[in-house]
C-alpha cells in the first residue's frame, strides 16, 4: 500500500519560461506560472505526460496543468539505492532549494511517495544545448558571435553562483544546458545537478557524448586534486564547440581520447573566429589548474564583462545562501557570508577570488556529508619523501623505496612543492608555506629554513612558488612577487613590470624565469652560462627582464636546473638556453644543423653555454611537446601524444636508453623516445641529477638512472604500498630526496576530515 506523501518544500513559483511552437512562427509565452501563494495542493493537478529520460534509478517526466504549464518530474527510486546513494539524494535535493540564479534550472517542489523521490524542476521549452548545436550542425551554419557571448557570460555567471555555495557540478556539458525557448537569442540555464549521476541520464536531451569524457578537465581524467576551475574547463570545451561546432578533442576510443585532453592541444579553431572569443577559449583550455580563470574572474574579463549587467550577480545570492544553516540531512553549515561574498568579488587572481571562500569553509566545517562535494578521486593531498642518495645508503631500491609521509605536514592539504640543494619548500590549499632543511650532510644557515623539518613561516603565498640555493620566491593573492633571501628575516617584493600577472615560476641554481598570464616571460639572476636567455652573460640580480622568443612565441611552462633554461611555448614548442656541456640543449645547431635549417636559431655561443632561447630539435614523428622536466645534466618531456624523451648526460643510466651500435657520438643530444613508457600514459615528470621518474595516469611510478644503491638503465617500475592507490598531483627533487603529493582517496569516494576543500 502506497505511503502518503510527504512534502520536502514551501509551494515555489514555478518557470517563467517561453515554449517555442513549431517553427517558424515566433514562440508564445506559456500561460502564468502558479504565484508563491499556491497551496501545495496545486502540484497535484500537474499530469504526467509522458517519460523524457530514463536511467538506472528513475526516469524523467514531462508534467502538465490543465492551464497549460509545465514542468519535469525527475522521479528516482529509493529502493534501488544504498543507504549511502539514498543520504546523497536526499543531500542533493536540499542543496538544490537553495540555488537560486536566473540561470541555473529552478527547483519547484519535491516530495516522497512510496519510496520515489519526486523532483519538480523547472521546464526549459527550448530543450537542451546539445539539441541545438545538433541542429546547426545540419544546417552547417556557425552561431552568432554575439549569442556565444551572452551565453558563455550567462554560463559563468551561473557557476560562479554555484562555486560560490561550495558546489561543484562536475558534469557541465551541452546535454546539461537547457535553452529557455527555441530561438537562438534565447537565455541558456545550467541543469542536473547531481542527480544526473543517479539516473545516468540517456534522455531525449542527451548528446552523443553521455558517458564520455569529452567535457572532463585534465585532472579529473588524471585523478588528482581538482577545484571548481574544472566545471570552467567544462565551459571552455562548450564554447569551443559553439564557435566550431566540434568538439576541441577526440580519441578513436576512450584511452585516445583521455590522452588528448591530457597531452594535446584543441583543434584549432575555425577562420574568422573573433580574437576575443579565440583568446577566450585559449585562457578556458589552459590544462594547467592553476592557470584557469575561476568562474567569478570570468564576469570582470573581456568578452563577458560586456555582458555582466545581464548576468545576475552571484555573490550576492550566494551570500544568502551560504548564511542560511540547512538541516543536518542538508549537509552545509552556516559560513562567513562576507568573507565569502568579499573574495569571490574580487577579479584578482586565479585561486584568490575563492581564498576567503576557503578559509570560511575551513572554518566551518560541514557537520555531515556535503552534497556533491565528494569524489572518489579526490582526497586529502599528502606530501612523501624517497632518500634516493647514494651517499646516504637509504635508498633501499626500486624493489622497496621507503616512500615515508612528511609527517609534520600530515593534517596538510598539500597542493604544491619545490626543491633545492639546500632548501625545500611545500604550499598548502589554504595559502600556508612549509620550508625545511634539505641537504643532510651540510648545514647552511637559511632564514627560512633553519629546521629539518617542515615549519610553517608568517606568510601566505598563491599555489606559485620556487626556490633557488638560497632564495625563496612566492607570488601573493594580489599578484605581488616577493623573494625571500637566506640572510633576511622577511621576504622584500620584486618589481616585474606594471600589471603583469605571474602565473608560474621556476629556478635552477642562482636564477629564475617567471610566466605571465599573457604568456610573456621573465627571467632574472645569475647569467653565466646564458640560462637567462637574454643574449649576454650579464647577471640581473632582483631585476626581471623580459625574454624574446624566436617568432614572438607564447611561454605556458618553463623548468630550470643548475644553469639549464626549457620554455614551452602555447603551440607545443620547446625552447632551451643556458649550459650545453653535455647536450642539455638539443639545439639543431649543436647537432651540426645547417644554418638554413627553418629551426636554427642565430645565436652568440661560447663553449659549452648558449645565451638565446633556441628550439630543441624532437623527432619527426613529435608535433608537439606537452610537458618538460629540465635536470642540471639530462632533461626529459612528454609529447602530446604520450611518449616519453630524453636527452643530455648518458652516464649512469640518465636516460633511460642505451645507445644504438652504430650511433653517432651526440646521439645523446638528440631527444629519443623510451619505449617501455609509450603505452603508459605518462602524466608527469620529475628529473634529479642523477635519475628521473615519470607518473602514469593509473598511479605507478617508473624510475631509470641511478637509485639508491641500483642502477637502472631503462625504466623499471618502482614497486611499494606507500603510495598504492593514490593518484600523483605534483612531484620535485634533490640531490637527496625525491618529494611527490599524492591525493590518496578516502574510503567510499568521501573526503575524509582533513581534506574538506573542493573550491579552492
Amino acid at each position: 500500500m502506497a505511503s502518503a506523501p510527504t512534502d520536502h518544500s514551501d509551494p515555489l513559483p514555478p518557470p517563467t519560461t517561453q515554449e517555442t511552437a513549431t517553427p517558424p512562427p515566433l514562440p508564445s509565452p506559456d500561460p502564468p506560472p502558479p504565484t508563491p501563494a499556491d497551496p501545495p495542493a496545486d502540484w497535484a493537478a500537474f499530469v504526467p505526460r509522458f517519460p523524457i529520460g530514463r536511467g538506472q534509478f528513475g526516469v524523467v517526466y514531462l508534467l502538465q496543468h490543465p492551464d497549460g504549464r509545465k514542468a519535469i518530474d525527475k522521479r528516482v527510486q529509493l529502493c534501488g539505492l544504498s543507504a549511502a546513494q539514498r543520504r546523497e539524494t536526499e543531500n542533493e535535493a536540499a542543496l538544490l532549494r537553495r540555488l537560486a540564479h536566473a540561470h541555473v534550472v529552478r527547483y519547484l517542489h519535491s516530495f516522497t511517495e512510496a519510496e520515489t523521490l519526486h523532483l519538480v524542476m523547472e521546464y526549459c521549452g527550448g530543450g537542451s544545448l546539445a539539441d541545438a548545436i545538433g541542429a546547426q550542425i545540419e544546417r552547417r551554419a556557425p552561431f552568432a558571435a554575439a549569442a556565444v557571448r551572452r551565453w558563455a557570460a550567462q554560463l559563468a555567471g551561473a557557476l560562479a553562483h554555484v562555486h560560490s555555495c561550495r558546489v561543484i557540478h562536475r558534469d557541465v556539458k551541452p546535454a546539461n544546458v537547457f535553452l529557455c525557448d527555441a530561438a537562438h537569442g534565447a537565455d541558456l540555464k545550467l541543469g542536473d545537478f547531481g542527480i544526473s549521476r543517479l539516473l545516468s541520464s540517456q534522455t531525449d536531451f542527451a548528446s552523443t557524448a553521455v558517458g564520455t569524457p569529452y567535457y572532463l578537465a585534465p585532472e579529473l581524467i588524471g585523478g588528482s586534486g581538482y577545484d571548481g576551475r574544472a566545471d570552467v574547463w567544462s565551459l571552455g570545451c562548450i564554447l569551443f564547440e559553439l564557435l566550431a561546432l566540434r568538439r576541441p578533442f577526440s580519441g578513436e576510443n576512450m584511452g585516445q581520447l583521455a590522452m588528448a585532453i591530457l597531452r594535446k592541444a584543441p583543434a584549432p579553431l575555425p577562420d574568422g573566429t573573433p580574437h576575443d572569443l579565440q583568446e577566450l577559449c585559449f585562457q578556458l583550455l589552459r590544462k594547467e589548474q592553476a592557470l584557469r580563470p575561476t568562474a567569478q574572474d570570468l564576469l570582470h574579463s573581456a568578452p563577458m564583462n560586456k555582458y555582466a549587467d545581464a548576468v545576475p550577480d552571484a555573490t550576492s545570492a550566494a551570500a544568502a545562501a551560504a548564511s542560511e544553516s540547512l538541516t543536518p540531512d542538508g549537509g552545509c553549515d552556516d559560513v562567513d557570508a562576507a568573507a565569502s561574498s568579499a573574495s569571490t568579488q574580487r577579479a584578482g587572481g586565479l585561486a584568490s577570488s575563492t581564498r576567503g571562500l576557503r578559509r570560511a569553509y575551513q572554518a566551518h566545517p560541514p557537520a555531515t556529508h556535503t552534497p556533491l562535494l565528494a569524489s572518489s578521486t579526490r582526497g586529502l593531498r599528502r606530501a612523501y619523501q624517497w632518500d634516493t642518495s647514494p651517499e646516504s645508503g637509504m635508498g633501499g631500491g626500486v624493489a622497496a623505496p621507503h616512500w615515508q609521509l612528511l609527517e609534520p605536514l600530515l593534517g596538510v592539504d598539500v597542493v604544491q612543492l619545490a626543491g633545492s640543494r639546500f632548501a625545500s619548500v611545500a604550499l598548502s590549499a589554504a595559502g600556508g608555506v612549509f620550508c625545511w632543511s634539505s641537504n643532510p650532510t651540510q648545514d647552511m644557515e637559511l632564514s627560512f629554513a633553519r629546521s629539518r623539518r617542515p615549519k610553517e613561516l608568517k606568510v601566505e603565498s598563491e599555489p606559485v612558488v620556487a626556490v633557488t640555493e638560497q632564495s625563496l620566491f612566492l607570488l601573493t593573492a594580489e599578484y605581488e612577487l616577493l623573494q625571500w633571501d637566506g640572510s633576511s628575516e622577511a621576504p622584500e617584493p620584486i618589481r616585474i613590470g606594471s600589471g603583469v600577472k605571474v602565473v608560474q615560476i621556476s629556478c635552477g641554481d642562482a636564477h629564475c624565469l617567471a610566466v605571465a598570464d599573457s604568456g610573456a616571460l621573465y627571467a632574472w639572476g645569475a647569467a653565466d652560462e646564458g640560462q637567462l636567455g637574454l643574449g649576454d652573460f650579464d647577471d640581473r640580480e632582483g631585476e626581471p627582464q623580459q625574454v624574446e622568443l624566436p617568432e614572438g612565441a607564447r611561454v605556458r611552462a618553463v623548468s630550470c636546473a643548475g644553469a639549464v633554461s626549457l620554455a614551452l611555448s602555447h603551440d607545443g614548442v620547446l625552447f632551451s638556453c643556458g649550459n650545453d656541456e653535455f647536450g642539455q640543449l638539443a639545439h639543431r645547431s649543436s647537432l651540426s644543423a645547417s644554418t638554413d635549417d627553418p629551426l636554427s636559431q642565430t645565436q652568440e655561443v661560447l663553449p659549452g653555454s648558449c645565451c638565446l632561447f633556441g628550439a630543441v630539435h624532437v623527432p619527426k614523428s613529435v608535433e608537439r611537446i606537452a610537458q618538460m622536466a629540465c635536470g642540471p645534466t639530462h632533461s626529459a618531456a612528454i609529447t602530446d601524444d604520450g611518449r616519453v624523451l630524453s636527452w643530455g648526460l648518458e652516464e649512469g643510466g640518465r636516460l633511460g636508453r642505451a645507445r644504438a651500435p652504430r650511433a653517432s657520438a651526440s646521439a645523446h643530444r638528440r631527444p629519443a623516445v623510451l619505449p617501455e613508457l609509450s603505452d603508459k600514459l605518462v602524466t608527469a615528470l620529475c628529473v634529479s641529477p642523477t635519475h628521473a621518474l615519470a607518473f602514469t595516469a593509473a598511479g605507478s611510478l617508473w624510475v631509470w638512472g641511478q637509485v639508491g644503491r641500483e642502477l637502472h638503465e631503462r625504466p623499471a617500475q618502482v614497486m611499494g604500498e606507500a603510495l598504492d592507490g593514490a593518484a600523483f598531483v605534483h612531484g620535485c627533487t634533490t640531490p637527496w630526496r625525491t618529494f611527490c603529493v599524492a591525493s590518496v582517496p578516502s574510503p567510499g569516494g568521501i573526503a575524509d576530515e582533513g581534506d574538506g576543500l573542493v573550491i579552492e
